[in-house]
């Protein structure tokens, strides 16, 4: 699992956007592209890091396969550009948020757990009800 950040990035004069991903700064990286990869204009719309990027890519890439023009270039309508922009800075806050959940379950079943260990081994007396 590899941290980095997810990118969004159009051609300007096309409807064309690049969902990549760098390990690097997205400025970095941004400049690498605007230099010697496309003969438009780029900009870049949305970024975000995520803790394991090369799935959160993988994810995207298969989200949107139908709007693929070519390799990781994409082509979206103004709604579904909306909703890419959405999981890309929404994406980190659910991954995020999954591990809070995961982490606070983790932690109230380690309770539960050793309440039960101390209730067994401190056994209680039994009551019994009288009918």
């Amino acid at each position: 699992m590899k941290s980095g950040y997810i990118y969004l990035i159009h051609a300007q004069g096309t409807s064309r956007y690049k969902i990549g991903l760098t390990t690097r700064s997205v400025e970095e990286r941004f400049a690498e592209l605007n230099s010697s990869q496309s003969a438009y204009p780029l900009k870049l719309v949305a970024s975000a890091k995520f803790p394991n990027v090369h799935d959160a890519e993988k994810n995207l890439h298969d989200k949107y396969r139908n709007n693929r023009a070519h390799g990781e270039w994409f082509e979206f309508s103004k709604q579904e550009l909306r909703e890419v922009v959405r999981s890309i800075e929404g994406g980190v806050r659910q991954e995020f948020s999954v591990r809070w959940f995961l982490a606070a379950l983790a932690i109230a079943l380690s309770l539960a757990y050793c309440q039960n260990q101390k209730d067994f081994n401190s056994p209680q007396p039994i009551k019994i009800q009288r009918q």
